[in-house]
């Protein structure tokens, strides 16, 4: 009992390491595997086993004590702006468990903004799927413009894919990695 109650410490801790591995420190190896590195960032929010269920506390420790595969993330956001590109947010998530020798890092999710006008921007997503996930790893990427406009409820805006693609002239829906560098170095985002 006493090994199982140590070994459920180590993964309650390993768990949040798992982010220290892969943080800011880890910028260099992404930048050797084409990922775009955290850098400076404004703001930080991660999403740990304690929120998963966190009215339920029965059913969040019978997901762990199951050793069934929990979804940690990290969140990182960046300085907006109203009227030029900047890179807005960069996601990590985790695949963590029980048996922590397990872990491993699932994909990172960066998104990049273009503001076109007050109601209009240009959206960029880049998803790259580690190793652990598909060898070799794999890059995803989409862009499109949103149209930001307010239904009959004032407070509710939706967003809306007009699917004007965008103006470097690259048609809205999936792009390859080097058509999604190649936007961000027009904006001025990338080298």
């Amino acid at each position: 009992m006493l090994m199982f109650a140590l070994t459920v410490l180590i993964a309650h801790s390993l768990q949040k390491s798992i982010h220290d591995n892969n943080g800011v420190s880890f910028d260099g190896e992404r930048q050797k595997l084409g990922i775009y590195a955290i850098g400076q960032f404004e703001r930080f929010e991660e999403y740990e086993w304690e929120r998963i269920s966190h009215d339920n506390t029965y059913q969040r420790w019978k997901a762990i004590l199951g050793n069934t595969e929990l979804a940690n993330e990290y969140h990182y956001y960046y300085t907006e702006s109203k009227d030029s590109p900047y890179h807005e947010s960069k996601r990590i998530v985790y695949g963590t468990q029980l048996f922590f020798w397990e872990n491993y890092q699932s994909a990172e999710l960066d998104m990049f903004i273009k503001p076109i006008d007050s109601l209009r921007q240009i959206e960029l997503e880049v998803i790259y799927i580690s190793n652990e996930m598909e060898p070799g790893g794999k890059f995803y990427a989409y862009i499109d413009t949103i149209v930001d406009f307010v239904t009959i409820d004032e407070n509710a805006p939706e967003l809306f894919f007009c699917g004007t693609g965008d103006d470097e002239h690259i048609e809205r829906g999936d792009i390859t990695k080097e058509e999604a560098d190649a936007v961000l170095k027009n904006w001025g985002l990338l080298k």
